[in-house]
């Protein structure tokens, strides 16, 4: 029988929480290796928060280095990520590697929508295709973590979740990077316009 890899949103989730619950529910006995925890059944490892992020306008084409209001709207055909530094490629490579060796996924990011978007977009990525379950777990008490493990759902039970998490996240570019531009042009200074920002003003 394969293994198992539950992946945290960040390296002390794992270490102070998920570890003890997986050693429990096991009965195993895990080695601490580089990036991850390992046992005859489990992986445990972790992401950085959010290891990819969407490109910038220049990087989907070089003439958008130079601000130019008819440019404007720039709208991808395709919104493209990439890893938002070396350290995060690792780790990322690192979760992909544990993900082809095991024969199931249990994504462990925190219960909401920015935490389900970690997981995502990742899965997107790399295209995984594993089975995957969802650990959502609202407290990080043993007790309450014991519960959230025995009703996990299939991911395919937060396809709504995952997919307001990725229009929030589009339209944030659309916005941001459109509004701060046009902005920035006219006002002749640069002006950033967000979700955060418009909202409060």
């Amino acid at each position: 029988m394969g293994k198992t890899v539950l992946i945290a949103e960040k390296p002390d989730q794992a270490k102070s929480f998920y570890l003890p619950l997986l050693e429990r529910i096991s009965g195993e006995r895990f080695e601490k290796k580089n990036g991850y925890f390992e046992s005859k059944g489990f992986f445990l490892t972790w992401f950085f928060g959010h290891l990819l992020e969407q490109l910038k306008p220049d990087e989907y084409n070089e003439k958008y280095k130079e601000w130019k209001i008819e440019d404007l709207p720039i709208i991808p055909d395709k919104m493209v990520y990439k890893y938002k530094g070396s350290g995060h490629k690792k780790q990322g490579q690192l979760i992909l590697e544990l993900c082809q060796k095991s024969d199931e996924i249990i994504c462990g990011t925190d219960p909401d929508r920015e935490g389900q978007g970690i997981f995502d977009t990742f899965a997107r990525y790399y295209k995984l295709s594993k089975p995957t379950k969802r650990l959502w777990a609202t407290s990080l008490t043993e007790k309450d973590l014991l519960k959230a493990w025995s009703k996990m759902k299939e991911m395919k039970e937060y396809n709504l979740l995952s997919i307001a998490r990725e229009l929030r996240a589009d339209s944030d570019w659309l916005v941001g990077m459109n509004a701060s531009r046009a902005y920035s042009i006219i006002g002749k200074g640069n002006l950033p316009i967000g979700r955060v920002l418009t909202a409060t003003l």
